[in-house]
């Protein structure tokens, strides 16, 4: 069997579809090539391996039964590889079609150049400034992680890191190349060794690059082509997991590398790190105490209001005591935030019904305390009561203006899809079936024959175009326009606009609208009844019905209930919005993976297998009820366990 030229070794986990559209550029870009392509899946759970099995038959297969981290699942490809040269590839990238062939030939016509990266762009458009970088020294991290980086992007001095001075659109000699794409000869991973596998992920990169460059060999980041790197997929930039693993990679570099620096290293990472970290956690509570004080003021100006006006009118002059001033109206105020905070009033997306809740505790509570206190200490029944109207008045006021701030900062998006007019009805139909909030501009298609007043035909247009009709979004046709041609638009046309490909069959639509920001996916085998808000409204509204049934036919029905207290209890947690009715079957490993859903009293199985019990069954079922989920199920899985409505 003929060796082949170049072996690509693509690490997986759980990004099927970005899996799919990296194959299809991969495919196109070595079709004058001989090639091989290896794919390392880590026990996706996303039928990734059953996709590329029966789509890309020619891919030779290699199944982890766990994560086994970026490190070691390539290191599992290139020792399965037989390449002259070898491809370490990110499954959520795009290639363009002279891609591989641009550093095939680079690497077969400089001898001592070890490996070779290229110019990476994100999802927006934007260049990548990982896509050639600075060994991470002592000072060059010091430099990144306390903003002098930033402070000075262009300095040799103190960007190194990013290695800013140097001219993204010029070739280059560099110390680190990015291991979503790099390209390496055979010998040198016999001189230099493979990855070390004492990185789970990240870092693995910087220390092969410098290993390769003691080895004697070295690395070149190539500008004259481009790919498309999404990014964020594997996990969010600035969360606490990702801060977490790239300190303890920067530690295991250091260790290895720098003798006694290595600790005043560490210190200088973990100081940098926690920094962020401590941001990164206390950011949402400050954005929550502002809200809390916001909302106590005005609360408090609302109640201080009232009862000036009430004195002016009732009694004209000062009728209450000081006193009401700094400790009724204070604790008025305190009462009712208290309950709004404890009934999730403060969460990023609270329904109504939560703020009426908090609203309604909050004025019994006062109402019950009132009733307790001393004469001296009730200055006025009216004046409670006007004060929880205002309250509840403001509470009304507030979510109307929040619910109307969140619809107009997620206004209907104006798309242009850039394809054949076949190809932009089934892009439409996918949008509308899925319920896509979105304008139709039009499509460009050159090549169309037939006059169509929707077909704008010419790509020169295009930047005049989106200024004019606003556009807010272009889809690319990805098998219909080069990848080569999606990249140069998206650099000329900027981030201001959103870029999203479509698969060949047009079934699915993929984006990213920045590199630190998880990708967009949309298409027909994910949709989920659950992901889908008026869905769970419905079922929110099913379950508050059904509460109220059960409690007005509470002295009949209840002794068909096996478990009586359990119901009682169940049926309250229903109304706090604790427990839905009917939830996810229990012992199913992989519900993190479906749309969330509180705890159910009864579950799917007893419509589709009353009596299964294992994990894949499980999941299967759970994944049948949040794809096909309606009122109607509900009502026949709760008819069916209404028996079982006090379980815990």
């Amino acid at each position: 069997m003929a060796v082949p030229a170049l072996s690509i070794v693509i690490v997986n986990y759980n990004v099927r579809y970005f899996l799919e559209q990296c194959l299809n550029s991969v495919l196109t870009a070595s079709q004058n090539l001989s090639v091989e392509i290896i794919v390392v899946d880590n026990a996706s759970t996303d039928d990734s391996l059953a996709m590329v099995r029966s789509r890309f038959p020619q891919v030779l297969c290699i199944a982890n039964d766990e994560n086994a981290g970026f490190a070691r699942a390539n290191n599992q490809g290139i020792e399965a590889s037989r390449g002259e040269l070898i491809l370490l590839l990110n499954p959520d990238t795009v290639l363009q079609e002279n891609t591989l062939l641009t550093c095939v030939q680079f690497l077969k016509s400089h001898a001592t150049a070890g490996a070779v990266g290229v110019r990476m762009i994100d999802g927006s458009g934007k260049f990548l400034p990982e896509s050639k970088r600075g060994l991470p020294t002592p000072f060059v991290a010091f430099c990144r992680f306390s903003g002098l980086a930033s402070l000075f992007p262009r300095s040799k001095h103190f960007n190194r890191y990013y290695l800013g001075y140097l001219d993204e659109h010029k070739d280059q000699v560099v110390e680190v190349l990015c291991g979503a794409f790099m390209m390496v000869r055979r010998e040198v991973v016999d001189r230099a060794g493979m990855l070390d596998e004492r990185f789970f992920m990240y870092g693995e990169d910087i220390d092969w690059s410098y290993r390769i460059t003691q080895s004697g060999f070295t690395l070149h980041y190539l500008a004259s082509t481009s790919i498309i790197h999404y990014k964020g997929e594997s996990m969010r930039k600035g969360s606490l997991k990702y801060i977490r693993i790239f300190y303890q990679a920067m530690v295991i570099f250091a260790n290895k590398y720098f003798g006694r620096q290595a600790r005043w290293y560490a210190w200088l990472l973990r100081l940098g790190i926690y920094a962020q970290a401590g941001w990164a956690f206390m950011m949402p509570y400050l954005r929550t105490a502002w809200r809390i004080m916001v909302d106590a003021l005005l609360l408090m100006a609302g109640f201080y209001f009232l009862k000036e006006g009430w004195e002016s009118i009732k009694y004209s002059d000062t009728y209450y005591p000081a006193s009401y001033n700094y400790i009724q109206i204070p604790a008025y105020t305190a009462l009712f935030i208290l309950y709004h905070a404890l009934l999730g009033g403060y969460r990023r997306v609270a329904e109504i019904w939560k703020w009426l809740h908090g609203w309604f505790w909050a004025a019994i509570s006062l109402l019950i305390v009132y009733a307790l206190l001393p004469d001296t200490w009730r200055p006025s029944r009216l004046l409670l009561l006007a004060s929880a109207g205002w309250a509840l008045l403001y509470w009304l006021i507030k979510w109307m203006l929040v619910k109307g701030v969140r619809r107009n900062a997620l206004p209907v998006k104006r798309i242009l899809i850039i394809g054949s007019k076949q190809t932009s009805q089934r892009l439409l139909d996918l949008l509308e079936y899925l319920k896509q909030p979105f304008q139709w501009v039009g499509y460009i298609d050159p090549d169309e024959p037939d006059p169509d007043p929707d077909n704008y035909r010419d790509l020169s247009v295009l930047p005049d175009l989106c200024r004019s009709r606003h556009v807010d979004e272009i889809i690319f046709s990805s098998p219909e326009i080069s990848v080569s041609a999606i990249t140069q638009w998206m650099t000329i046309l900027g981030p201001d606009i959103q870029y999203k490909m479509a698969n060949e069959t047009a079934l699915s639509i993929i984006g990213s609208p920045s590199k630190d920001t998880r990708g967009e996916l949309i298409t027909y085998d994910l949709q989920q009844n659950l992901q889908i808000p008026h869905f769970l409204v419905q079922k929110r509204l099913l379950d508050l019905g059904v509460a109220l049934l059960l409690l007005i036919a509470s002295p009949v029905v209840i002794w068909n209930i096996r478990q009586k207290r359990g119901f009682a209890v169940n049926w309250w947690q229903v109304i706090r919005g604790q427990k839905t009715w009917v939830g996810y079957a229990k012992g199913d490993p992989l519900v993190r993976h479906l749309p969330p859903l509180r705890p159910g009293v009864v579950s799917p199985t007893l419509k589709y297998a009353e009596r299964a019990n294992h994990p894949d069954t499980l999941h299967k079922i759970n994944s049948l009820y949040a794809k096909e989920f309606d009122i109607w199920m509900d009502i026949e899985i709760i008819f069916r366990g209404f028996q079982n409505l006090g379980h815990d």
